[in-house]
């Protein structure tokens, strides 16, 4: 005898949520897939110079997010986003993902 099947029930649970709650599902499925390992390429995207991490850029982050490029850049701004923001210029952010995503854990829950 096989137990239930998480696919099964993770669909089921997704389709008798209320829509309002769908972004934060989505999120947290989104930030799940790029913890297992982006789509895109590691080589494609530039290093933190003070390490081996990726950063993403604020079209990522807004992807992400679900949020327009300008809120990236005023949310860039607050406290708790300063460890994973670097400036590389005036108008160009990049944002270190695994810190990015740790804290998108933690405000939809799913933190570790």
């Amino acid at each position: 005898m096989t137990g239930p099947d998480p696919m099964t029930d993770l669909l089921r649970l997704i389709g008798e949520a209320p829509q309002e709650a769908l972004p934060t599902i989505l999120t947290a499925l989104t930030a799940r897939m790029l913890e297992m390992g982006s789509s895109t390429p590691q080589s494609a995207s530039p290093a933190d110079p003070r390490g081996d991490e990726r950063l993403v850029g604020a079209d990522e982050v807004a992807r992400l997010l679900s949020v327009s490029r300008r809120q990236v850049f005023s949310l860039s701004r607050r406290a708790d986003w300063r460890p994973f923001v670097v400036r590389a210029g005036r108008k160009m952010l990049r944002f270190r993902e695994r810190q990015l995503l740790r804290w998108l854990s933690r405000q939809t829950g799913t933190g570790h």
